[in-house]
């Protein structure tokens, strides 16, 4: 690996606390307004006066750290089964931030150094706590949750040993150093000063101190912020390092925070991590080789004024009536964060082509006469006829056929032959997540020519980081950008009467922003009035009665709207148009 894998246990457990948009829907008052004081200097204001997380970020930490490990973390004394990821961070962030890492992390140390250790389960989705010892400097680390263990130190540039023993008599050792290059702010639009006035409407110039040999790696620019009184850090952007950065406006607009109005940024902090991927030394023992992250930071405190307004990306949706009834469509991107331009697309490999299907519906009632004492039950049934495999792989290859003509017209792009994908190591190692396909009286389900139906249980190792499976499939496909396409059918009740409800959702998955977050070019949802399962007669064509040309006419309208959307807001071509 050459890139870092920004924070992924951080990324992961902090998911569960700082979803923070739910938090915000459960807790948000009527007439709530957002604080809107601005300190002047770091030591007005800036400082919590229990130094560190305030109470309510405490609280919602330890929830989250029961929960999280309670649902998903398993124990084991077998090395083989389980995956370390390793990071080594220097020149901690304040403490008196007091940021939800923070409060997850007991012991935090300004300027210090943090090693980190997570355990995933190697075959499954899932994390793993080590029955017997987990050291680093002949300490035990301290386990906090979902397979994370935890060390903090002073500010040091000593290597760190790690030894890991099992119950079983497993062991592996080996040494990870401090990140080689730090990184150091020298200025922030001309600014020297430990706090800085940032207008997030303007271009942000800042200026680096960079060492010899670090040419080349990659600078991470994020700003703290608050949602309902939990501070935790949003990412703006990543770029090459240089002595001389350059931030267009259109970075703040689009954040990485979904949060809108429940997010505050004003009293912030600038801070800037480079990152780097180095190979442990001394390595002994289970493991013969172990790659390890390094994460260097700095930052300023920073007066944000006029608040972000973070955009929450563009739709385009509608309703159009055909001859069957109406179909809805709905085609989205999120901020440009999250999602590249358009523009950048030059072949489209196909990942997953899948159709599934719930054919059966049954349902009873139970009516009481309490004059006379007695009761009527009534069962009714749906049944969708199970019919050949043919039948559906030629619904399946027509839905193809339509839908990828779209998708080569609009984006502009070839998709590439469905071999270039399946031939791939990393399409090959997914298979050990699909699912077999299915033909039963009760439910359908099948991948086209071949393609499997991929589970969404797969390691954590192989969805998050520089490795994970979708940049894995681009690297060795020649694609650089990956489209799944379901289409599932479901039996329901409309009235008295039964009907097949088809939903076609498509998604266009591109490469990493960073090291660390999955970006997508769109993703859309078609939904269709079901068809009536009385009127479908014997020899009814199944493609008609699916509505698959329907689905893909919305499709098209949807996504030729999304394109428009894309080019009059400017910010995704402006962020990702050279990149």
């Amino acid at each position: 690996m050459t890139r870092k894998i920004v924070m992924l246990c951080l990324l992961i457990t902090t998911c569960a606390l700082c979803s923070q948009a739910q938090f915000g829907k459960l807790l948000k008052k009527k007439g709530e307004t957002k604080d809107t004081t601005v300190a002047t200097k770091p030591e007005e204001k800036r400082e919590d006066k229990k130094g560190g997380p305030n109470l309510f970020t405490k609280m919602i930490t330890k929830i989250a750290k029961v929960s999280g490990g309670t649902m998903q973390t398993s124990s084991t004394d077998d090395l083989s089964t389980v995956v370390p990821t390793v990071i080594f961070q220097s020149n901690l962030a304040p403490g008196n931030l007091g940021t939800a890492e923070m409060a997850f992390f007991e012991g935090w140390k300004t300027n210090g150094n943090q090693v980190t250790i997570m355990f995933t389960k190697k075959d499954g989705y899932g994390f793993s706590k080590i029955k017997g010892n987990v050291l680093v400097d002949g300490k035990p680390a301290e386990f906090i949750t979902m397979g994370i263990y935890s060390a903090f130190s002073a500010d040091d540039t000593k290597a760190k040993k790690i030894e890991v023993t099992s119950d079983n008599g497993q062991k592996a050792a080996f040494t990870i150093a401090p990140p080689k290059y730090g990184v150091k702010i020298l200025s922030i639009n001309g600014s020297k000063d430990e706090t800085v006035a940032l207008d997030p409407a303007k271009e942000v110039v800042l200026e680096l101190e960079n060492p010899a040999g670090s040419e080349g790696t990659t600078i991470a620019v994020r700003l703290l912020c608050k949602t309902i009184g939990i501070s935790y850090w949003s990412e703006v952007g990543y770029f090459k390092s240089a002595n001389t950065i350059k931030i267009p406006a259109a970075y703040f607009r689009n954040v990485n925070n979904t949060n809108g109005s429940l997010t505050n940024f004003k009293k912030s902090y600038f801070s800037v991590v480079r990152s780097g991927m180095e190979k442990a030394t001394g390595v002994d023992g289970f493991y013969k080789n172990v790659d390890y992250s390094t994460l260097a930071y700095n930052g300023k405190y920073a007066n944000i004024s006029p608040d972000i307004e973070v955009s929450k990306g563009i739709t385009a949706k509608g309703s159009d009536k055909f001859n069957d009834g109406p179909i809805e469509y709905e085609v989205s991107k999120a901020n440009a964060f999250n999602s590249r331009a358009f523009s950048g697309i030059k072949n489209i490999g196909v990942l997953s082509f899948a159709l599934r299907g719930i054919l059966y519906d049954h349902k009873s009632s139970t009516k009481y006469n309490i004059g006379g004492n007695s009761y009527t039950t009534t069962t009714k049934t749906l049944q969708f006829p199970q019919l050949p495999d043919e039948q559906w792989d030629y619904v399946l290859g027509e839905l193809y056929k339509q839908l990828t003509q779209v998708v080569k017209e609009e984006l502009k792009a070839p998709i590439l032959p469905i071999e270039k994908i399946t031939a791939t190591a990393s399409y090959q190692r997914l298979q050990a997540f699909s699912k077999d396909d299915e033909n039963t009286t009760v439910q359908i389900s099948r991948g086209y020519n071949g393609l499997k139906v991929i589970s969404n249980f797969i390691p954590v190792t192989e969805q998050w980081g520089p490795n994970n499976n979708i940049n894995k499939l681009i690297n060795e496909s020649g694609a650089n950008a990956i489209l799944k396409t379901t289409l599932d059918l479901q039996v329901a009740w409309d009235g008295n009467r039964g009907v097949l409800v088809p939903k076609l959702a498509t998604e266009l998955l591109g490469y990493t922003n960073g090291d660390t977050y999955p970006t997508k070019y769109f993703t859309s949802l078609i939904i269709g009035k079901g068809y009536r399962l009385n009127d479908i007669k014997e020899g009814s064509k199944l493609t008609e009665v699916i509505r698959i040309e329907d689905l893909v006419t919305q499709f098209r309208k949807g996504l030729k709207e999304l394109i428009q959307k894309e080019k009059d807001n400017g910010d995704y071509e402006t962020i990702w148009g050279n990149k």
